[in-house]
């Protein structure tokens, strides 16, 4: 249409070339309107994104709302500087979202490592969410992202659970046979808290703990049962019971006991 304008100039055709001039501002406009639209788009998008991820980025709505009211007044210029101003704002946010999140992953990907579980799997999803953020894909990114850190969370929450129910246990034998396992429960009352803000390199340490302090508190509880049994015998004896299956029960016990081998030290004083 510009191109036929300036030939109606050429031909002095003034009328023509009006009507041409005026079609050719109108494609133009309609052109740029459509490049601020996109521009809004878009921004909403990647807004709306960022809702998704439970973040209110304030900075970048205002700065849509402005674009938008601009766009209504067809100042398409304005739109799209605003539109722009708004996608870096929350282009930043979701940058450090991710950047934390990377890294968190990171360290759950090395304390599953650090135990013998197969990292493969989430290296490989770490990797891509971080190609994905590079090219500007934050969808993609944020979904890779996703996928590696169910995928190494899982297997560490497996492994917790695990380490949980030894040491629960630890924890019932040795309140069974009367020893003070008041550490033990608050070493596990302490992973349940570390598993709660997702630190599980902490939960299984305390765990470990838990059992380690439990072990110890049934070697105390069982050793105060020596006495007992050697009372017990020497009560039997006294009045002429034959005490010999017992006595070897009470050597198999002391040695138990002595060597640290606790579970059959637990079952023969249970027996």
């Amino acid at each position: 249409a510009l191109a036929e304008a300036n030939a109606a100039m050429s031909s002095k055709d003034y009328r023509s070339a009006l009507e041409r001039a005026s079609e050719a501002k109108e494609r133009g406009k309609r052109a740029y309107g459509d490049r601020a639209r996109h521009f809004l788009d878009s921004t909403r998008s990647l807004l709306t994104v960022s809702k998704g991820l439970g973040l209110e980025d304030r900075d970048g709505l205002l700065a849509l709302d402005k674009a938008d009211e601009a766009f209504a007044k067809e100042a398409f210029e304005d739109a799209i500087d605003l539109a722009k101003k708004a996608w870096k704002k929350s282009e930043k946010v979701i940058h450090e979202h991710l950047s934390s999140s990377f890294s968190t992953a990171q360290s759950l990907i090395m304390t599953a490592k650090n135990i013998g579980k197969d990292t493969a799997a989430a290296e490989d999803l770490l990797s891509r969410a971080r190609s994905a953020m590079e090219g500007n894909d934050f969808e993609m990114a944020l979904t890779f992202t996703k996928e590696c850190l169910d995928t190494v969370t899982a297997e560490l929450k497996e492994e917790v659970d695990r380490a949980l129910q030894e040491a629960q246990g630890s924890l019932r034998i040795a309140q069974e046979f009367g020893a003070d396992a008041s550490n033990v429960a608050r070493l596990i009352d302490r992973a349940n808290a570390d598993v709660g803000r997702g630190d599980y390199d902490k939960a299984l340490n305390s765990l470990r703990q838990a059992r380690s302090e439990g072990e110890k508190s049934l070697g105390k509880g069982l050793e105060s049962r020596t006495a007992e049994f050697g009372t017990l015998l020497a009560e039997a004896e006294s009045i002429g019971a034959d005490v010999t299956p017992a006595r070897g029960l009470f050597r198999r016990f002391e040695k138990a006991l002595k060597d640290g081998k606790l579970d059959e030290a637990t079952a023969v004083a249970r027996g």
